[in-house]
């Protein structure tokens, strides 16, 4: 019924009982008439309605989440409150609004927020209908769309993230993440190489992938960034490992070269032949993903033991940004990586995709500690959140210039004199418009629960906005 194509303001016009004049409202998610922002994660995004035409009387219209399709699973709520905002703790959704709507055609808002993912695409409608017969008056198609576990994903997901990906890597937009992680590898963007221990690694890594992300929101606005459960067997039960020769990649016993089905395959896989420059041949592996019992019978198990996140977040003194980042990168996220080893055990570890799907996990592994302990503080004052706090003191300061809460961080602010030179990255513009360079700071909060800020446009399907 509602094709992909459809319109930001999609306007249905129907006669009234009286048949005098036909009317129509129109609907905009983000203020905008824009198709490219109709999307939603968990965050409440500001929406809008307003009468089209010239009609009598106020129009009392009810604004509801309907489905596109049989298969669709998106789901969305509303909420209106005073201001232009919505905080945590203004957050009070409903299945469905009751407006009224001006005569005039004055707008009315409201906000927008993601209730159920959906799969694919646009499989959701934002409608309004009279409240008085039921008819159809006005509706906009979006999509909540959020990060994954890569295992639950449909086939249809899993080959638009392969496609999507591989033509960012041949239009030649994917040569500067491993460019720029080499080069930065011993900096502070890891906290494991100088003392005192840098603070960057999380919220670095938050913003690199939010920079991939959107990049390839920019080829196709459908599809986000997979993670790697690296903590559980790479499969469900009763289904195939991700790392099949159809979707990662199959790690071979006598060849580090990874197997991807090939051009000749009835279903080749866009990643065949990913090359670099920065290596001679294909993608590279060293182990398997899952690791088998030591002695006889058991449970396969992925690289990092299944309860070392929660021993992770409920630790002593791990209620602390400083802490927590140290273990979430020295125990969660480096067993992964050796795991693999290959491409992933270099500094160039990016020129995998794989990296992408690895560290999606890891941020969310942050969020959970996030999450876990309140620790959304996006002032830059608060050493809980962020512990290097402020803006970078001066010379003798125990991190570099661009690592503080407030400071524009490498690269997109290719100036600081203890970087890398000659790289320099722009962040895709976001689901408030225009980006700007990110700090530390602006990576905190990336669900907007102060309601001060804005929200990223990225969220996973285990954490939602308010419990």
């Amino acid at each position: 019924m509602f094709a992909r194509s459809l319109t930001n303001a999609v306007f249905f016009s129907f006669f009234l009982a009286s048949g005098s004049f036909a009317q129509s409202i129109e609907i905009q998610i983000n203020h905008t008439a824009a198709l490219d922002d109709d999307y939603l994660c968990w965050s409440p995004q500001p929406a809008r309605a307003r009468v089209l035409g010239s009609v009598s009387s106020d129009i009392r219209a009810v604004i509801s989440s309907e489905a596109v399709s049989a298969t669709s699973t998106g789901q969305v709520q509303f909420q209106v409150v005073a201001g232009n905002s919505v905080s945590v703790d203004d957050f009070a959704p409903e299945d469905t609004l009751t407006l009224m709507l001006p005569a005039s055609g004055e707008w009315v808002d409201f906000f927008v927020a993601g209730k159920r993912p959906s799969t694919l695409t646009k499989d959701v409608v934002v409608q309004a209908r009279s409240e008085s017969d039921g008819l159809p008056l006005g509706a906009v198609q979006t999509m909540v769309r959020v990060r994954k576990d890569a295992r639950t994903m449909t086939t249809a997901e899993r080959q638009l993230f392969l496609e999507v990906s591989r033509t960012l890597h041949d239009n030649g937009d994917f040569e500067k993440y491993y460019i720029a992680h080499e080069a930065a590898f011993s900096d502070d963007i890891h906290f494991m190489f100088r003392p005192p221990h840098p603070p960057l690694f999380l919220a670095w890594h938050r913003a690199f992938l939010l920079n991939f992300e959107r990049e390839l929101q920019e080829i196709n606005p459908d599809v986000s960034l997979p993670y790697w459960k690296f903590d559980e067997p790479s499969f469900l039960p009763g289904e195939a490992s991700i790392f099949s020769a159809d979707f990662l990649g199959e790690t071979q016993s006598s060849n580090p070269v990874v197997r991807f089905n090939d051009s000749l395959s009835t279903t080749p896989n866009p990643w065949h032949d990913w090359r670099v420059n920065r290596q001679t041949r294909p993608i590279e592996r060293k182990r398997v993903a899952d690791r088998a019992p030591f002695f006889g019978a058991g449970l396969v198990q992925g690289p990092i033991d299944q309860n070392m996140l929660s021993q992770i977040l409920g630790a002593s003194g791990n209620d602390e940004h400083k802490n927590a980042g140290g273990d979430i990168e020295l125990d969660y996220h480096n067993g992964a990586h050796s795991r693999i080893l290959g491409w992933l055990g270099r500094g160039y570890s990016p020129a995998d995709p794989l990296f992408f799907l690895l560290h999606a996990n890891v941020d969310r592994a942050f969020a959970h500690w996030q999450e876990r302990h309140d620790a959304w503080d996006a002032t830059g004052t608060d050493a809980k959140s962020y512990h290097a706090t402020g803006s970078y003191p001066g010379s003798g300061s125990n991190y570099l210039r661009g690592s503080y809460a407030l400071d524009e961080m490498w690269p997109w602010n290719n100036t600081h004199s203890d970087w890398p030179s000659g790289m320099f990255f722009v962040m895709p513009d976001g689901p408030d418009g225009a980006a700007t360079v990110p700090t530390p700071a602006s990576q905190i909060d990336y669900l907007n629960l102060s309601g001060v800020g804005v929200a990223s446009g990225a969220c996973y399907d285990d954490i939602v906005y308010k419990q």
